[in-house]
């Protein structure tokens, strides 16, 4: 199933892409690849790299499994409407 989480009203966001877990990443990414969605699995940040001197190495599992169950969907203000709802078909047939 698709998991988003939504933002409070108040809060204040500089997205330009929506990550988003999803139970096959690579299968979906290349779906949505094929319907001209332009979905990433770009690498994200590895939490092991915030190692700390002081305290030694982190480990950080939740969000490694996050890490490897998501997909990055483009999100814009140039992103017209036309796109954004190609994208909600796409997504829906899924």
């Amino acid at each position: 199933s698709w998991e988003v989480q939504y933002c409070a009203p108040s809060d204040v966001h500089s997205y330009y892409f929506l990550i988003v877990r999803v139970p096959d990443p690579d299968r979906v990414a290349q779906r949505l690849l094929q319907q001209g969605v332009d979905v990433g699995r770009r690498p994200m940040r590895n939490c092991a790299a915030l190692d700390d001197a002081d305290w030694g190495a982190k480990s950080f599992p939740v969000a490694e499994h996050l890490k490897e169950n998501s997909i990055q969907i483009p999100v814009y203000p140039t992103l017209d409407d036309e796109a954004v709802h190609h994208m909600c078909e796409v997504i829906s047939c899924l």
